[in-house]
């Protein structure tokens, strides 16, 4: 029973989140939503641009860069992602997973006086916490906001741009 409080956790930790689907992804409208926050947005000719979005409208985003603002037209967007956070939220929230652990583990010290529930705290914090950090360095920092229909269709293995099945056969 022991090991298994130790894989579950790990196990939920590294099971993947469902994200947004296909027709959700190609509705414009959610690029209100992230106002203010970094994003990253891919042109149809495949350069990125990072900025932090300013406004966007039905058909049109701007975007803030280091050097001015500019304006991007929903035909020129193949798709846009927001930027995520960094690492430390891994590690913090791995120590406090960690902390809870410690106490649990404490449970099998004989006495408080001789280091042994310390020892069991701060080691599972210090552990749990670069499991964490390594869970989250491994994670993508980009969610998807928006995917143009135009570009779906492009990267959609198996079909051609107009939505037909792509067929091979081979005969001998």
């Amino acid at each position: 029973m022991g090991f298994l409080i130790l894989f579950v956790p790990i196990a939920i930790a590294l099971a993947p989140l469902p994200g947004p689907s296909a027709t959700a992804l190609m509705d414009f409208s959610r690029m209100e939503k992230v106002i203010g926050q970094q994003i990253a947005i891919v042109d149809m000719d495949g350069a990125v641009r990072e900025g932090r979005l300013v406004s966007a409208t039905a058909d049109q985003v701007t975007m803030d860069f280091g050097a001015g603002a500019r304006v991007f037209g929903k035909t020129e967007i193949a798709r846009a992602e927001r930027l995520r956070d960094g690492v430390i939220d891994g590690i913090i929230r791995g120590a406090l997973f960690g902390f809870v652990m410690g106490g649990l583990a404490t449970q099998g010290c004989s006495s408080s006086s001789d280091g042994c529930v310390a020892e069991a705290v701060l080691g599972s914090m210090a552990i749990y916490g670069t499991i964490g950090w390594a869970l989250d360095a491994a994670n993508a920092n980009r969610q998807p906001i928006y995917r143009s229909p135009a570009a779906a269709a492009k990267t959609n293995p198996g079909f051609d741009a107009f939505g037909r099945k792509l067929t091979m056969s081979f005969r001998f």
